[in-house]
């Protein structure tokens, strides 16, 4: 498995289910929890909570697309070319961590959410994602993100398949969480959008 940019400096924790990683994330003011899920090759799940302003790094650029869920709280973000994200409670974004944010804050103070990573070259390899038709150079296309965001608004048939993941990592089982992190991936290449609604960021006027 690849490892994320992000992280790649911070100090893990191996739980007994050798799919599941804690990670020690310092920082000066507030506290953080990142748990780390190795789902498929090239695909990982990160549920983040952050009690502070800010957790923003630079030079985190690395070809990952990453699919943002916001649980509880609130993030803002500023692109390199001035353009904003603003992301509320069961918004989604979607991006290229290659297009990486040059600020970023937790307006609340507060936020909790996922992350699904997805290393393009290593999710090729994965069957079970083929089978689904779920390509990341189809979901690049789809949603350009070679030159932008995508920021989708709160959809319902979509929050709910998000309240069952989370439930179900009081007691994490792999086969049932490749379920839920397919049933999710299904909705961006696949039929629908997951929204009607959809803001286009950096490279982009917001519609």
């Amino acid at each position: 498995m690849q490892e994320l940019k992000y992280l790649i400096d911070k100090e893990i924790i191996r739980r007994e289910e050798a799919f599941i990683t804690d990670i020690i994330y310092p920082m000066k003011n507030g506290r953080a929890d990142i748990h780390l899920y190795d789902v498929f090759p090239g695909v990982q799940l990160m549920i983040t909570t952050f009690e502070s302003e800010t957790c923003y790094q630079d030079g985190m650029e690395q070809d990952v697309i990453s699919i943002n869920h916001c649980f509880k709280g609130r993030f803002e973000c500023v692109f390199d070319n001035r353009n904003c994200a603003y992301m509320g409670e069961g918004d989604i974004a979607i991006n290229n961590v290659l297009h990486s944010p040059i600020a970023s804050s937790f307006p609340l103070n507060y936020y909790s959410g996922s992350t699904i990573i997805l290393y393009p070259r290593l999710c090729k390899t994965v069957p079970e994602l083929n089978s689904f038709g779920i390509d990341t150079d189809i979901l690049t296309r789809k949603y350009s993100l070679d030159t932008r965001c995508m920021v989708f608004r709160r959809n319902e048939n979509v929050e709910h398949i998000y309240r069952e993941l989370y439930r179900s990592l009081t007691q994490p089982e792999l086969p049932y969480l490749r379920l839920k992190i397919l049933e999710l991936l299904y909705h961006f290449p696949g039929q629908a959008d997951c929204s009607g609604r959809k803001s286009r960021i950096y490279g982009e006027t917001i519609d």
